[in-house]
């Protein structure tokens, strides 16, 4: 398969995402990948890092703000330098792609921040954790979080499937260093099923009150 099939074959699949809305995700969806929704859950797994690693901590904290802003920054780099405009500012798509409340959201796409964000903070908190059902969940989560960007028509498929392996590839990295150079003598704790439970409160209440505004964006305001 050549490269313009490619290009084809994603465009096609984007626009089958995009093409399925409804009101009520077109609220959820938009709430759900935006950062500030997650606060609250980001607080609570703060506190279970703190709370099992206590000074160490400030090391863990330290590589996975440095792993989430190489994430970042790297995507932005290579979308200015591929200058992939995204599907709602592509030309041979326009009138196909339905910009979810009107958002075209920024000139380049490629690669989505989002994805690399969302599978870089999965893995290494996973790795950290040593919880596998800890691990299913973030990843849905993150999985969820890198569909809405196709669905909102803001990033095509391979702006997501290069974000997840740059994430990954990243998170892979960047808990390497950690363990082997700033918790060389410190074990990974097992978190107990008690913090499990308290992250997955956290995250199941933030979702239960996005999908409550958005029925109310929907369907009633």
């Amino acid at each position: 398969m050549n490269l313009q099939s490619l290009i084809k074959l994603d465009q096609q699949l984007l626009l089958w995402f995009n093409n399925h809305q409804t009101d009520f995700l077109n609220h959820f969806f938009t709430l759900y990948t935006g950062k500030v929704a997650w606060i609250f859950a980001a607080v609570v797994i703060l506190f279970v890092i703190i709370k099992n690693y206590k000074k160490e901590s400030i090391w863990i904290l330290g590589v996975l703000v440095l792993t989430l802003v190489l994430t970042d920054q790297i995507s932005n780099v290579v979308k200015y330098a591929v200058e992939r405009p995204r599907p709602t500012r592509e030309p041979a798509l326009q009138g196909l792609v339905m910009p979810v409340f009107g958002n075209l959201s920024s000139k380049y796409g490629f690669f989505s921040a989002h994805a690399a964000n969302s599978f870089a903070y999965a893995l290494f908190t996973t790795l950290l954790f040593k919880r596998r059902v800890y691990g299913v969940v973030i990843f849905l989560w993150a999985a969820i979080n890198a569909y809405t960007r196709m669905y909102l028509g803001v990033h095509y498929p391979g702006d997501i499937l290069v974000g997840t392996a740059v994430g990954l590839l990243l998170a892979a990295l960047t808990f390497t260093l950690l363990t082997k150079v700033f918790l060389r003598k410190k074990t990974l704790v097992k978190i107990s099923p008690r913090d499990l439970n308290y992250i997955f409160v956290a995250l199941g209440s933030t979702i239960l009150i996005l999908a409550f505004i958005s029925i109310l964006r929907a369907y009633v305001v």
